[in-house]
């Protein structure tokens, strides 16, 4: 079944990025976060993939688009965070910048990069999809193979292999299938979606999946890849869900209209908040910091500021 592409991948980034800055905000080890971070930046790489279109541009063209639609937001959210810690922390977290970037801005220059590289992948292949997810399979594993063997390059650039493998399943997805399998009936997309978003959980407790895509983690291996791309699957049905809904008249169609349109309207901004909520976090954080003494509740008070802010 077909659903409405560009609404479904709104509400589909909205999800995504509502997961980014929660698991920026209650950044623990815990069980939440290690759900959390089992697929929400694979989401992102493969949603991106989903939207390439390699008709479109001249691949000089495209790396020149990209750079300024990724470089440029990436180089400069880094100088006003830069700023920030001068500020607020008197410089305390700039050895950090040799090897990471703030926040998650890691993800606009690993996009990047992982965008030109699969533009000369689908030049160099002419169409050949199965020799393209052969390259995306290989790419992944050599992720695997450098993250075993603690091979690592600053800004988190290592990551481009497995990144490479999510942006390119994206893409072939699309582009052989022209969109991604959904369940016509409503009572299916829902029921499936449990099943996706509960298998994940069982991975992440019970085998012990632990991803961090900023250091180029997604272990164990198989495992990982197969909560990735639950969740990625289970996060595209509810979406799809949400598009096609149709609600009759009553008290409700107000609370699932907030719901639709909030999440589309997300979606929509999604690089302005990746790029801000950071920010925000740090420069909140610093007065929070002075009146509440509870990391909970002070978390918990920083979500609802970002929030409003946002």
């Amino acid at each position: 079944m077909h659903i409405q592409r560009i609404e479904f991948l709104d509400i589909a980034k909205g999800i995504g990025i509502i997961l980014v800055v929660f698991g920026h905000t209650f950044n623990s080890a815990g069980m939440v976060s290690n759900y959390i971070l089992a697929f929400h930046m694979p989401l992102f790489f493969f949603l991106s993939g989903f939207l390439y279109n390699e008709e479109k541009y001249k691949i000089t063209d495209f790396i020149i688009k990209r750079a300024k639609q990724l470089l440029i937001p990436c180089l400069s959210f880094t100088l006003i965070s830069v700023g920030i810690d001068l500020l607020f922390y008197h410089g305390r977290s700039l050895l950090i910048l040799k090897n990471y970037l703030p926040g998650a801005l890691w993800f606009l220059l690993v996009l990047f990069i992982t965008e030109i590289i699969y533009a000369g992948i689908c030049k160099l292949t002419l169409k050949l999809y199965s020799i393209r997810l052969v390259i995306i399979i290989v790419s992944a594993f050599t992720g695997v193979f450098l993250y075993k063997n603690q091979l690592n390059l600053p800004y988190s650039i290592i990551t481009t292999f497995s990144a490479i493998f999510f942006y390119g399943l994206g893409h072939i997805i699309h582009t052989y299938l022209n969109t991604i399998p959904v369940p016509s009936k409503n009572v299916y997309r829902i029921s499936l979606t449990i099943l996706l978003l509960a298998f994940v959980f069982i991975l992440v407790r019970f085998f012990n999946v632990r991803t961090q895509m900023v250091i180029n983690q997604i272990s164990p291996p198989v495992t990982g890849y197969f909560a990735a791309i639950a969740g990625i699957y289970g996060t595209v049905l509810f979406s799809a869900f949400i598009a096609e809904y149709k609600i009759k008249q009553g008290k409700n169609i107000s609370i699932f209209l907030a719901l639709k349109n909030g999440l589309n309207f997300l979606g929509k901004n999604t690089l302005v908040i990746l790029c801000v909520h950071i920010i925000y976090r740090e420069a909140c954080n610093y007065y929070i910091h002075q009146y509440i003494e509870s990391r909970f509740y002070r978390m918990l008070f920083l979500q609802v500021i970002l929030w409003i802010l946002i």
